[in-house]
């Protein structure tokens, strides 16, 4: 799987922080105060910058001499620099319904056990600090090399491994049914949508908003989308929108009812059917300045290798933040529909189960709808 580097993580979860809304019939954007407000996105960055610094100097900040007289630096590594960039502004909370990464939890972890947290470090590595004597870059070399040392810890290193190998089985699922969905069509786009729920308070709960988006998915096998031929979904929350599904749409541009705004229509009732007519469907466009935003619109043999790119950046946002739910809840999906083929439709779950069924009028069991899990 393609390796991608933090900023290329965070300029795909940046592209996700804008929702939309309908204020007396006209689409408004705004940028969720989840990620305006509170220095999120540039934490991640942060914390993932220092712990390389400390790979590449295994866990010292500062390199220390002494003699009888006095103590001084000899040399600095960038994981010093990098210490100070990450203590200079304070830790954000996740966003709503979000949990941090386990990266970010050993960080905090460490900073508690050596009251790191607590100390008001001048920014002179040489400064003492607190009614102990040491100084700031001893605090420092402290800090990083039980970092480094903990992050070598078997525990550690194996949930941060199996969340990389369910990363990449899950992209390699995504890879699979878009091949399979372009084999034999001249013609396969995407369409991008974003499903949401009316703004209510309280917001919808998880258990019921599930509920909803399983009836959508059911009617999507009962051929309410006869021109779809395969999906693949996030969920996601935002303050202001609660829960809310990023969808991309595999079409077959050669069925008869494959024009854009058809489709468009079809979903939209769907949705607002599933969600009890409290759902809003905002259909997306690829934007220019944005090739990563999650999913676009256009001829598929030309998206390919963006939708590819965008759908694994995507998964990789787990290793950062991911949503605080029952394990058991999943939070991506790929969809093989081909109903306007009336063939086969089966959903592969990543434990490698597989539903099929042909497709009829009887609905299929909810809780086969789940696809792929997520972390």
């Amino acid at each position: 799987m393609k390796k991608y580097s933090t900023r290329d993580v965070v300029s795909a979860i940046a592209s996700t922080t804008t929702y939309q809304f309908n204020r007396h019939g006209h689409i408004e954007h705004d940028v969720s105060r989840d990620f305006a407000t509170h220095g999120l996105l540039e934490n991640i960055i942060r914390e993932q910058q220092y712990i390389e610094s400390l790979d590449a100097s295994n866990g010292v900040a500062f390199q220390l001499d002494r003699d009888r007289s006095r103590t001084w630096i000899s040399k600095e590594h960038a994981a010093g620099h990098r210490f100070y960039h990450l203590i200079a502004a304070p830790k954000p909370n996740p966003p709503l319904a979000y949990r941090f990464g386990e990266v970010s939890d050993l960080l905090h972890e460490v900073a508690v056990e050596l009251n790191i947290h607590r100390a008001m470090f001048s920014g002179n590595p040489m400064a003492v600090v607190g009614i102990d004597g040491y100084r700031e870059a001893e605090l420092a070399n402290a800090f990083g090399q039980r970092v480094y040392e903990r992050k070598k810890n078997t525990v550690f290193k194996d949930r941060l491994n199996a969340q990389k190998r369910r990363i990449k089985q899950a992209n390699a699922k995504a890879m699979r049914l878009i091949e399979r969905s372009m084999d034999g069509r001249s013609q396969l786009r995407c369409e991008r949508v974003e499903l949401t729920f009316e703004r209510e308070w309280p917001e919808l709960p998880l258990k019921e908003a599930n509920k909803r988006f399983q009836r959508f998915l059911e009617a999507l096998y009962d051929g309410g989308l006869p021109s779809a031929v395969a999906g693949l979904w996030f969920r996601e929350h935002l303050s202001e929108t609660g829960w809310r599904f990023h969808f991309v749409f595999l079409i077959d541009g050669m069925h008869p009812s494959s024009a854009r705004d058809q489709v468009v229509q079809e979903l939209q009732k769907l949705w607002s059917q599933s969600a009890k007519s409290r759902g809003h469907t905002f259909p997306l466009l690829a934007m220019q300045d944005q090739p990563r935003t999650w999913g676009s619109t256009g001829l598929l043999i030309y998206v390919k290798s963006q939708l590819l790119d965008s759908i694994a950046l995507m998964l990789h946002r787990e290793l950062h933040f991911r949503l605080d739910t029952p394990p058991e809840m999943e939070h991506f999906g790929t969809i093989k529909l081909a109903s306007s083929m009336n063939t086969e439709t089966s959903i592969q779950g990543l434990n490698g189960c597989v539903a099929g069924v042909q497709h009829q009028a009887s609905h299929i069991p909810t809780t086969h709808l789940t696809a792929l899990p997520l972390l």
